[in-house]
């Protein structure tokens, strides 16, 4: 009986936490007051400073690994099947405790992901803590946040520095980048922000990681954001940003989107300024070509020739990774959106440009 019994119960405080989590979707301050900004947070900074004690990413190495194991486990389980179908009565407990295993581990998996971090996306949100107000907005007020940021990204742009092409280069090696990083969280003097986190880390498997477009990702087991360094510097910064976002346990992708230029614009560098200046403008200028096509070509004839230059070559860089890879983890990515209650999916991405809308209803600025 006691056998029998661990392979299920897993699987069944599982099913008992997605239920509490749907529950907790509706009561987002309690979840805020006590879970994200109290055991969870301290959580994360004691994990991250675990994890941080080496300079590789140790939830690459896991990720990598169960893309191993996976396809091996198929494979076992598959031969298991075919074996049990011939003789039943040799072969058929062992399918079962075979079986057992698996929906033990995926349900402890899931446990795991939902104490360290999952819940956190039926958190109060960044604009609620703001005050912000998220509401309507019209074409004319969005067409207004464009040109601000344009005016903002044109005055940043001529005091970067440029490689030999006219690219803009971050001040300073890939590294400088992470280890500046936290000055932004540090000025930002928002409490939900602050804490002691270690720092990110890069991807090992950048040159892949481009292919599947993964700019940067979040390792909720281990704490770590790790950053591919080999995308264009012009979104460097505000890429690891965006990461450390998530670290703080704002795991919705619009609100570590707008954190990562709250963040950017409170940094004394003007690489990391210009960074999440840029990355607002290309979703603002999105949402306005979807709204109102005419008003957006209008709007870029205000670029400035550096502010050209580095579109162009984003646009270009990225031409190259287009393919069925990157389809493929975009339909991965939306599905994991969709299961973790974004339920626009990639489309939530947009909750940025809200935000944006909001902090300059508010402040006045960009």
């Amino acid at each position: 009986m006691k056998h029998k019994l661990k392979y299920v119960i897993w699987p069944v405080m599982a099913i008992g936490l997605f239920f509490l989590a749907k529950v907790m979707e509706s009561q987002p301050k309690i979840v805020e007051h006590y879970y994200s900004t109290s055991v969870n947070k301290w959580m994360i900074q004691i994990l991250s400073k675990i994890t941080g004690v080496v300079n590789f990413s140790i939830g690459e190495l896991i990720y990598v690994l169960h893309l191993i194991a996976v396809p091996v486990i198929i494979i076992l389980l598959i031969y298991r099947v075919i074996i049990t179908l011939k003789d039943y009565r040799r072969y058929g407990v062992s399918l079962l405790k075979f079986f057992g295993k698996i929906v033990s581990y995926v349900s402890i998996v899931y446990i795991v992901f939902m104490l360290i971090w999952g819940l956190n996306y039926s958190r109060q949100s960044i604009g609620e803590t703001m005050e912000l107000d998220n509401g309507f907005s019209s074409v004319e007020e969005l067409y207004n946040l464009n040109e601000a940021l344009i005016v903002k990204a044109n005055q940043l742009r001529v005091k970067v520095i440029e490689d030999a092409d006219g690219i803009m280069k971050v001040n300073g090696s890939d590294q400088s980048v992470l280890n500046r990083a936290p000055i932004g969280y540090k000025n930002v003097g928002i409490d939900v922000l602050d804490g002691s986190y270690a720092r990110p880390k890069f991807i090992s498997f950048e040159q892949a990681s481009l292919y599947t477009q993964i700019t940067g990702i979040y390792f909720p087991f281990t704490a770590e954001p790790n950053i591919n360094p080999a995308i264009p510097d012009m979104l460097f910064p505000a890429t690891t940003l965006h990461e450390m976002a998530h670290q703080r346990g704002f795991a919705s992708e619009g609100e570590a989107n707008y954190i990562a230029y709250l963040t950017s614009s409170c940094h004394p560098d003007v690489d990391f300024q210009y960074s999440g200046t840029v990355l607002a403008l290309l979703y603002t200028m999105d949402a306005l070509s979807e709204s109102d096509l005419e008003s957006a070509t209008e709007l870029k004839e205000l670029y400035g020739n550096g502010l050209k230059r580095d579109f162009n070559y984003y646009n270009q860089f990225w031409d190259k990774y287009d393919g069925f890879i990157r389809d493929i983890s975009s339909d991965v990515n939306d599905a994991y959106l969709k299961g973790n209650r974004q339920d626009d999916g990639v489309k939530s991405y947009g909750e940025m440009v809200d935000l944006l809308l909001a902090h300059y209803k508010k402040y006045g600025t960009v």
